[in-house]
């Protein structure tokens, strides 16, 4: 029988690694059992971790050459939800009673911040798979996608940066020019949708301004817009840059506005519902209907996916269960519906959501 090497699975080991194990039987009196121990708690996209994989052929034959995957699923999805699966290493032919030490370097093969379970696969060099036999314990892993993993205080980002000769990167691209375009982006796509040029609008999240500025241009005198944000200093920063007399900047907190008496045509949420937990936007949701004029509409996009229970991850990123999102809006008061999604991951879409009052 397997000798278990660990007794729940993602338990520590002595050394400081977490380990699976598994034991194939591959015929002919063969058997190989294999540990692998990976040294780090939070794999990330694009980030090496190095792992050990021990092998020894406890069965009477020679055991044939073989290769090794990774299966990584999500780990509390029933039924199960496959991610990815992941090519490890070849593994050489062992004599019975002979064992061997390999490493190898691996990096998570998704961008996302969730719980999954690492096993092992063994297959034959073309392709064909061994079944496991008995206990197969695999590694229970918290996800760090890019930053993903990595909580983010956007104040304290503000408060330390120059933003006279940076604002156009403190949490947005490399370059002001990227900068520039994504914001003239976000205006097309909104005059696609329909706003004026006489719109009232509210930009919930304005930050320094990125929509802020081809707005300035294409709002008519008749029109007016407000922009508010949690940073003190990015309204200060865009009070200075924008001088328009229909232009407002207010600082706002998480769901809380600083407005009363006014409704708009259009409020919009760029990367404002992507940081924040499900509570947080259904409060936010109550300020924005209270605010939205009747033939009104909402532009605000999120991280969702059905694969979490509720929510998951932090200010970095915060991905919502679909669902539970939908139902929020609709409790709101709102009617919605996809006004565009692109893939982030197999499990996670960012969607772009345009509510009306119901």
């Amino acid at each position: 029988m397997l000798r278990r090497l660990l007794k729940d699975i993602g338990r520590a080991t002595e050394d400081g690694g977490d380990a699976a194990a598994c034991r194939y039987a591959l015929g002919s009196g063969a058997e190989l059992r294999l540990s692998l121990l990976a040294f780090a708690r939070e794999p990330q996209v694009g980030v090496p971790i190095g792992v050990r994989l021990a092998c020894r052929n406890t069965g009477r034959h020679p055991s044939p050459p073989a290769r090794l995957l990774l299966r990584w699923t999500l780990a509390d999805a029933n039924p199960e939800v496959e991610v990815a699966r992941q090519p490890l290493m070849a593994i050489p032919p062992l004599a019975p009673g002979d064992d061997t030490t390999l490493h190898a370097e691996i990096a998570a093969p998704i961008n996302s911040s969730l719980d999954v379970r690492i096993g092992l696969l063994l297959e034959t060099p073309e392709g064909k798979p061994w079944a496991p036999q008995g206990a197969c314990i695999g590694l229970r892993r918290r996800l760090s996608g890019g930053t993903a993993g990595v909580d983010f205080d956007y104040r304290d980002a503000y408060a330390k940066a120059d933003l006279e000769r940076d604002w156009w990167s403190i949490v947005g691209p490399a370059t002001r020019e990227e900068y520039e375009a994504q914001g003239r982006a976000k205006l097309a796509r909104l005059q696609q949708l329909g706003l004026r040029a006489d719109a009232r609008i509210l930009d919930i999240g304005c930050g320094t301004g990125q929509l802020t500025e081809p707005l300035s241009a294409a709002l008519s005198p008749g029109g007016a817009y407000v922009g508010t944000d949690i940073a003190e200093e990015a309204v200060a920063f865009c009070r200075r840059r924008f001088p328009q007399a229909n232009f407002r900047f207010l600082r706002n907190e998480a769901t809380r506005l600083p407005l009363e008496g006014e409704v708009f045509d259009l409020i919009y949420l760029a990367s404002v519902f992507t940081h924040l937990g499900l509570g947080e936007i259904q409060g936010m949701l109550a300020e924005i209907h209270r605010l939205l004029a009747t033939q009104g509409w909402v532009l605000a996009d999120a991280f969702v996916s059905p694969a979490v229970a509720l929510q998951d991850g932090n200010r970095s990123m915060m991905i919502i269960n679909e669902p539970a999102l939908q139902a929020a809006f609709e409790a709101a008061g709102f009617t919605w519906q996809e006004a565009g999604a692109a893939a982030w991951n197999a499990h996670c879409r960012r969607v772009a959501y345009r509510l009306s009052r119901r």
